[in-house]
């Protein structure tokens, strides 16, 4: 009998030919949601994450102050059609063949993201996952409070939410299987069995080459 494992995906250039929050970010600017401070902030933040000289997780938190006050439905469309326009078309095809694959193995299959709720459910939904982990932006009687839930998933927070899952599951995450591109999600690699590293940043590629890590290209 096959033993159940979990196979955690990430997002972002990994089931995705693409970075959503650059996405984002500009679309927010061009609907006149973001200001051009806003806007610049963001890039300058993102920009120092790709070159590894920034913790996202400070921008994550200035983006979620931005929509303080807002009412959480209309984040949620605003999201659903960003999904829609912008986001649906580039999910990669092989990323769908190794999902089915692991489903036909009976594993359980998690998205393991830093993307909001809003956008993960919607990812969720469209490839029939059921379990994803991600950041959720708190609402208090449908308002956003501008806060995020914390522990963040990202970096080393990541670890946290998988472990919990895990757990929570009764499976055992040291014999899971990892998906992504990013150097930021290196905690969680490191201490896992089944690493799978997807057209990886160029640190990761080198932590790659270096433990002898697969390097699969989608």
């Amino acid at each position: 009998m096959t033993k159940q494992r979990i196979a955690y995906f990430d997002v972002d250039l990994t089931i995705l030919d693409c970075n959503s929050a650059n996405l984002w970010v500009k679309r927010e600017l061009k609907l006149g949601y973001l200001s051009k401070f806003q806007f610049a902030e963001s890039m300058f933040w993102l920009m120092l994450y790709h070159m590894g000289k920034a913790d996202v997780q400070t921008f994550l938190g200035k983006a979620a102050s931005w929509v303080k006050d807002e009412p959480e439905e209309e984040i949620i469309q605003r999201t659903t059609d960003f999904w829609r326009e912008e986001v649906r078309p580039q999910i990669r095809p092989k990323a769908i063949e190794t999902i089915e694959k692991h489903r036909e193995d009976g594993d359980t299959i998690v998205l393991l993201t830093s993307s909001s709720a809003y956008l993960s459910a919607l990812i969720a939904k469209e490839l029939n996952i059921e379990h994803f982990l991600c950041n959720r932006l708190v609402s208090e009687n449908g308002i956003l409070t501008g806060k995020m839930s914390e522990p963040l998933c990202f970096g080393a927070g990541k670890s946290i939410h998988a472990k919990e899952f895990a757990e929570k599951m009764k499976l055992d995450w040291k014999d899971s299987y990892f998906y992504t591109d990013s150097y930021s999600d290196h905690p969680f690699l490191l201490e896992i069995a089944n690493p799978r590293i997807v057209t990886p940043d160029k640190r990761l590629e080198r932590m790659a080459k270096q433990k002898k890590w697969e390097i699969l290209s989608w």
